[in-house]
C-alpha cells in the first residue's frame, strides 16, 4: 500500500494525470472514475490537496457538473465537491463560491433525483466549510431548499426530503440564527404538516 507521504510527494503528477483524464476524455466512465479519484484524494490527502491544488480542482469539478448528458457524472462531481470542501478553509473556498453554488442550484432545479441528492449534500458541506461567507448566497439558496422539502412528499422522495432537511439545517447553522430564524419557523411548519393530515 502506498503511504500518504509518497502520494503527497508526487501530488503534482497525480493531480495532473487525474485532471487530464476528466478534462480530456470523451467517455463518461473515465470522467466518473477520475472524479472518483479526486474525491478520494481530497479525503485521503486533505488538506494538502486543497491548499495546493484548489485553483485546478474546483473549476474542474464545477465544469463536470455541466455534463447534463451524464447524470451520474454530475452527481459524482457534486459528491467530490463535498469531499474537497470538508478539508477546505473558508479562505480557500470563498473565491469559488459563486461558481459552485450557482452550479449546485442548477442541479437542484434540473437534475434527476440522484443528482439533486448529491447537490444537496455538496451544498450543505460547502455552507458548513465556508460559514459566514455563505450568507451572501442564503437568499438565493433557501427558497430552493424549502421548495424541495415541501414538494418531495411521496414515498420515492423520502431520501430527497431528508437530505433537503439536513441541508436546510446546516445552511441555517452556517449563516446563524438571526438570518435563519424566519425560515426555521416555516420549515418547522412544513415538516409537521404531513403528519397532521
Amino acid at each position: 500500500m502506498v503511504s500518504s507521504k509518497v502520494m503527497v510527494k508526487n501530488l503534482e503528477q497525480v493531480v495532473s494525470m487525474v485532471l487530464n483524464s476528466f478534462n480530456h476524455s470523451d467517455h463518461p466512465r473515465v470522467r466518473w472514475a477520475a472524479i472518483n479519484a479526486i474525491g478520494q484524494l481530497s479525503t485521503d490527502l486533505g488538506p494538502d490537496l486543497q491548499n495546493q491544488y484548489h485553483q485546478r480542482v474546483l473549476p474542474a469539478l464545477a465544469a463536470a457538473m455541466d455534463d447534463f448528458q451524464n447524470p451520474r457524472v454530475q452527481a459524482h462531481a457534486a459528491s467530490a465537491v463535498l469531499n474537497f470542501s470538508e478539508n477546505c478553509t473558508p479562505e480557500i473556498l470563498t473565491p469559488y463560491l459563486d461558481g459552485i453554488v450557482s452550479k449546485l442550484l442548477v442541479l437542484l432545479q434540473n437534475g434527476k433525483q440522484m443528482v439533486q441528492e448529491g447537490a444537496l449534500t455538496a451544498l450543505a458541506s460547502v455552507a458548513d466549510s465556508s460559514q459566514e461567507p455563505f450568507q451572501k448566497y442564503y437568499d438565493a439558496v433557501m427558497p430552493y431548499l424549502k421548495a424541495l422539502l415541501v414538494n418531495a412528499t411521496d414515498k420515492s422522495n423520502r431520501m430527497l426530503r431528508a437530505k433537503s432537511m439536513e441541508c436546510i439545517s446546516i445552511v441555517g447553522m452556517a449563516v446563524g440564527k438571526e438570518k435563519f430564524r424566519d425560515d426555521a419557523k416555516q420549515v418547522g411548519t412544513s415538516v409537521k404538516a404531513p403528519f397532521l393530515r
